[in-house]
């Protein structure tokens, strides 16, 4: 009933741009679209995903050996105009938001000596998880999806965080390489677009 009234009645949000709400549970979706619709708000699923989550002395416990040829380093905002130009959701999110998330979150980068690039790379998110996970075009089928996943969920474990992600259900891939770190799905979520002009 809150959010119902929250959402009906709130002066905060600009609806001609086009929000994202951003991890809605599952049990809560009716609610967003139904009380929206009767405001006018137009709704779509942006992504049907899911939680995945790990206990953060789990997390500690992860090995993120890197081999002799890589190695695993800190992320810099010079290198996020490269990720934002191959991400496949910067159609939903700006360069200057991930350049903050790197800034004040972190995130990790496989880098090897030869490239100062990142070969792959994550991020620990603005909403706290683990997230923007890529490897390059030129890299892939080399484990530096994992490795570089297992880098940040070993930190994260190390700072007492729990860390967490929120994984699109079609991206089987990548909800196989997190389970295989340890990590469980918690709960069903959507992202939804909202506003008054959704194409």
């Amino acid at each position: 009933m809150k959010l119902s009234q929250a959402l009906m009645y709130t002066e905060r949000i600009d609806w001609t741009t086009n929000p994202l709400f951003e991890a809605v549970l599952q049990k809560h979706t009716n609610v967003v679209h139904n009380t929206l619709a009767t405001r006018g708000v137009r709704t779509k699923v942006y992504s049907q995903s899911g939680i995945l989550y790990m206990e953060s002395e789990a997390a500690e416990q992860v090995d993120p050996s890197a081999p002799e040829d890589v190695f695993l380093s800190t992320l810099e905002t010079k290198h996020v105009p490269f990720i934002y130009s191959v991400w496949a959701h910067n159609d939903i999110y700006t360069s200057s938001e991930l350049e903050d998330t790197v800034r004040l979150n972190g995130g990790i980068g496989v880098f090897s000596s030869n490239d100062d690039l990142p070969l792959a790379w994550v991020m620990h998110t603005h909403y706290g998880g683990v997230g923007v996970l890529q490897t390059r075009s030129d890299q892939l089928k080399k484990g530096y999806g994992s490795l570089v996943t297992k880098g940040i969920t070993h930190v994260m474990g190390k700072m007492g965080i729990c860390p967490h992600a929120c994984i699109m259900d079609k991206n089987s891939k990548s909800l196989a390489l997190f389970k295989s770190i340890g990590y469980k799905r918690v709960s069903d979520i959507q992202y939804i677009s909202s506003g008054l002009s959704l194409d």
